[in-house]
């Protein structure tokens, strides 16, 4: 177990490379097996992965935390977790986008946001079945 600050740091970056490259793996197959239109592959790539995928948080280092009080203490499998959380919480900040009215999407930009938000859902319920 990480004692001091740095060596949580760098375990949660590592788990974070691990499932990062998951999504990064099963987004790019579904793309070319979906084809999804250029505006929801822009969103994707500047949004969901950009800004929170890519982006190390302390969620999967939490969650492989609580996977280690249960028993569970294979990085593979708490990798998939991880990912399959972080890609479900990006259809929702996806959701969330087209949904306030303060973010700057307006008009066209917010039925991207909301379509993005259900290719990622869809993606996300294939990643988990």
């Amino acid at each position: 177990m990480a004692h001091t600050s740095a060596e949580r740091f760098e375990e949660m970056q590592n788990l974070h490379r691990e499932y990062v490259s998951l999504i990064e793996n099963f987004l790019g197959e579904q793309m070319k097996k979906r084809k999804p239109d250029s505006e929801i592959v822009k969103m994707i790539s500047d949004f969901a992965v950009g800004r929170i995928i890519r982006k190390p948080g302390i969620r999967g280092y939490i969650f492989s935390k609580m996977s280690a009080l249960v028993g569970v203490n294979d990085s593979k499998k708490i990798a998939y977790l991880s990912a399959a959380i972080e890609l479900g919480l990006s259809s929702v900040y996806c959701f969330n986008v087209g949904a306030d009215n303060k973010a700057g999407y307006g008009g066209s930009k917010k039925t991207i946001a909301f379509k993005t938000a259900e290719y990622l859902k869809d993606i996300h319920r294939e990643f988990i079945f």
